[in-house]
């Protein structure tokens, strides 16, 4: 589980399509690329630009790399939300299971 700015903030979650709900719990499915054309960007992939550092995907190699996760939004106080991205199951760590881990 990884913290991260909030949806309103210039982090990883401002590029992302979200429910514009202030609680939310969904599945990302992405291909990132170092690639900038515009095909690819048509079809939905994130360019990672040479500044971002990705082992996976070194600067200039011509390959994609696949990548989902779960990002999930949760209340932690009256005006305040956390923002995470995890791997964890769902079924196993709901969104009230997250919010215990981080309060």
């Amino acid at each position: 589980m990884i913290r991260i700015k909030d949806v309103h903030s210039n982090g990883i979650a401002s590029g992302l399509e979200l429910p514009q709900t202030a609680v939310f719990d969904m599945d990302i499915n992405l291909i990132l690329t170092r690639n900038q054309t515009k095909s690819k960007k048509q079809a939905g992939y994130k360019f990672m630009p040479t500044v971002q550092t990705f082992d996976y995907l070194p600067i200039g190699s011509k390959e994609d790399y696949p990548i989902s996760f779960r990002i999930a939004r949760f209340k932690i106080a009256d005006d305040s939300y956390e923002t995470v991205i995890t791997n964890l199951d769902r079924f196993c760590f709901s969104a009230e299971n997250l919010r215990n881990y981080i309060t």
